[in-house]
């Protein structure tokens, strides 16, 4: 039993770091930006969130709708940037490169959270939008919800493209919303009468549309 207090120790530090380092974060957002949450993501129960990715701002927004620690799954774009690297492991990011091994490693990854009650977050465009608007997602994220039995959880962001679109180096004044949607099962957004491959980006398509209208409303 002494032999589990390091680890005990360690993971209570970790945990009391990241609670540090997201309250410090909401609340410089607050100041800077004006950020308010609308909605919040589901206090219990496993759930992939889905939200429109305008800023390289967008996963520490997305820190102020749930106080669960989020396992993000992103790109390795950056993965090699110093300092970045560091942190990115630290949040326990999930990377996918770029060969179709890595992106079976992460998805039978994003399974594991899943299955132990958490939360995945992904921006399921696939990056960075160029000009602001919602583009077209990757059905990917519904067959990552639809094999664990999960909800997808959709967000709008708001704003965060006016405070650091890609091509900025430092923010400008912006006011920024993160609206939470409700809670969608998979089946839900996929029309039974299509063929599987038309019915995913069928249901891809449903999805854009409810971030969309998220995103919309977070505007007024």
């Amino acid at each position: 039993m002494l032999a589990d207090v390091p680890g005990l120790a360690l993971k209570l530090l970790d945990a009391a770091a990241f609670w540090l380092f997201r309250q410090s974060v909401l609340i410089l957002f607050r100041l800077l930006f004006g950020y308010r949450v609308r909605g919040l993501v589901p206090r219990t129960g496993p759930c992939v969130v889905v939200a429109n990715h305008t800023s390289f701002l967008d996963a520490l927004l997305l820190g102020g709708v749930t106080a669960r620690r989020m396992r993000f799954v992103m790109t390795d774009e950056y993965a090699n940037v110093r300092g970045l690297r560091w942190f990115l492991r630290w949040n326990r990011v999930l990377l996918v490169r770029e060969h179709a091994r890595s992106s079976r490693k992460v998805f039978a990854d994003v399974q594991a959270v899943l299955e132990a009650g958490g939360v995945v977050a992904i921006f399921p465009e696939g990056g960075i939008s160029q000009d602001g608007r919602l583009q077209p997602l990757q059905p990917g994220v519904l067959l990552m919800a639809e094999r664990a039995g999960v909800p997808l959880v959709p967000v709008g962001i708001s704003g965060a493209f006016r405070a650091l679109p890609r091509h900025r180096s430092w923010p400008r004044p912006a006011t920024i919303t993160c609206r939470v949607g409700e809670a969608i099962r998979v089946e839900e957004l996929l029309p039974p009468e299509r063929k599987r491959k038309e019915a995913l980006l069928c249901g891809a398509e449903r999805l854009r549309l409810s971030l969309a209208e998220l995103v919309e409303s977070s505007l007024n």
